[in-house]
């Protein structure tokens, strides 16, 4: 895998004690300058209610991109002159920090253009695919942060970044129609790396979320401030939803009922609801049957999945509300057998299973795709093996749509598709110097998804099922 490439599996993590909303530092009007009481007590979890007490502060300007005198803000900020890179018709995001502005559209007339698809530049094995038209940067860095595929409501969506010599740009576009929400980071001239910016994201259910770290535009004035922006796809003004000054690691996953919040320094997952009403644990190693780690986390509508894995043994868990935590698909201190790389649509679960294998080994001499319609009871799982798998387990999560599932990884540079209603499968080879197809990230009726490189240039990258031949049938 090239070292272009490896910059997509980069994804920015962050977390605890929140800070009352306002404005902070040097930017903020005389009289508006807000900190956090000394005893910390603006923010956390109500240890009596498991509730919040910090709020989600979305701004005055509500969804509508304008605060107080036009501004993308909560009006308590000094306004600023706009960087000329910024596109016309945008307004300061000053929600986050005071010191380190976004900018946004100030409405939807001025959102980005939406995505140019043009032909691949090679088409091998026949297959028939298009590549983003790469058109704000001349430069090797033209996409980075993980890209995501999801469908909501019939509409196939994309969350990516535009890297550019002056601005990162966050987007959320259809895939064939109108960028539907958009965030931008400017970058000074000569800018080293600076406290403060916007990291990893997630896009499920039809919701989104962005990590944001920091506070200064420069390393000068470094931050532990951590937090996350988001809501639905579409809000022009994505409120903050999260903010810690707690010097915490979090990365966040996003659903239609819960925010996920995981604690990369304890490994501690919690949910809220996006009305901030609850703020619930979910689970930490120490909790765990088996005192493991946590690792390949997502929310699904009402519930929480996660893997558990080291060293020969895997095994799956889901939460809920109702249920708690407890194992999924899961064989509590048997090392011969082992389940990984769960990926679901909310109608069909696709995972790998392993057997056979010696307690001290680390690969499965037996795996199997497996499939199972959606249920997060694991008494009411209905599996049934669809096919061999295409290697090791605990490669990369399946990525499942309309019947289909994909995956590829680190250990296995090939798109390996498979069907659900028979158990064909596909291996689509990453072997081209102008084209190079090296992380599935999801397939729908009709198409595969792919972030890879054109020409050496990072870019994303749909393939058509159809060209893919008659495919493998199930072993």
């Amino acid at each position: 895998m090239s070292r272009a490439l490896l910059l997509l599996l980069a994804a920015a993590v962050l977390q605890p004690i929140l800070l009352p909303r306002g404005c902070r530092g040097s930017g903020c009007t005389s009289s508006e300058s807000a900190s956090a009481p000394p005893d910390g007590s603006a923010g956390g979890a109500d240890a009596s209610t498991g509730t919040s007490s910090a709020s989600s502060s979305s701004s005055s300007s509500g969804a509508t991109g304008t605060g107080a005198a036009g501004a993308g803000g909560s009006g308590l900020c000094e306004p600023q002159a706009i960087p000329a890179v910024v596109p016309a018709g945008w307004v300061e995001y000053t929600d986050w920090s005071c010191n380190c502005r976004f900018y946004i559209p100030g409405s939807k007339d001025v959102m980005p253009a939406p995505i140019v698809w043009q032909d691949c530049p090679v088409k091998p094995q026949g297959i028939a695919c298009k590549a983003m038209l790469v058109d704000w940067t001349d430069g090797p860095g033209s996409i980075a942060v993980d890209p995501v595929f999801s469908v909501h409501e019939g509409k196939r969506l994309l969350a990516f970044r535009r890297v550019a010599k002056d601005y990162l740009l966050d987007l959320v576009a259809e895939v064939d129609g109108p960028v539907r929400t958009a965030i931008m980071r400017v970058k000074a001239p000569g800018q080293k790396d600076p406290s403060c910016f916007l990291g990893g994201h997630d896009l499920r259910e039809g919701m989104y979320v962005i990590s944001a770290w920091g506070e200064y535009a420069s390393r000068e004035g470094d931050s532990p401030r951590s937090g996350a922006i988001g809501g639905p796809v579409g809000m022009l003004h994505l409120p903050v939803i999260a903010d810690y000054n707690d010097d915490r690691k979090y990365s966040w996953r996003v659903s239609s009922k819960w925010v996920m919040r995981i604690d990369a320094k304890y490994a501690e997952i919690r949910v809220f609801d996006w009305a901030k009403t609850q703020d619930l644990h979910v689970i930490a190693p120490p909790e765990d049957p088996m005192n493991m780690d946590i690792n390949a986390f997502f929310a699904s509508g009402e519930a929480v999945f996660w893997s558990t894995h080291v060293l020969g043994y895997n095994g799956l868990n889901v939460w809920t509300e109702a249920g708690g935590a407890k194992p999924f698909i899961r064989w509590l201190d048997d090392w011969t057998r082992g389940a990984d790389d769960l990926g679901t649509d909310g109608i069909d679960m696709v995972w790998a299973y392993g057997e056979g294998k010696k307690p001290n080994d680390w690969e499965y001499p037996v795996q199997s795709v497996m499939t199972a319609p959606f249920t997060t009871d694991p008494d009411a799982l209905q599996p049934r093996r669809l096919r061999s798998a295409d290697g090791q387990i605990a490669l990369r999560p399946f990525h499942v749509g309309c019947g289909y599932a994909v995956r590829g990884g680190l250990f296995n540079p090939n798109t390996f598709v498979v069907r659900l209603s028979d158990g064909v499968a596909w291996i689509v080879p990453d072997a081209w110097p102008e084209l190079k197809l090296q992380l599935p990230i999801g397939v729908d009726c009709e198409e595969v998804f792919v972030a890879g490189e054109v020409n050496g240039q990072m870019d994303l990258i749909r393939v058509r099922l159809d060209s893919l031949g008659p495919g493998m049938p199930p072993d």
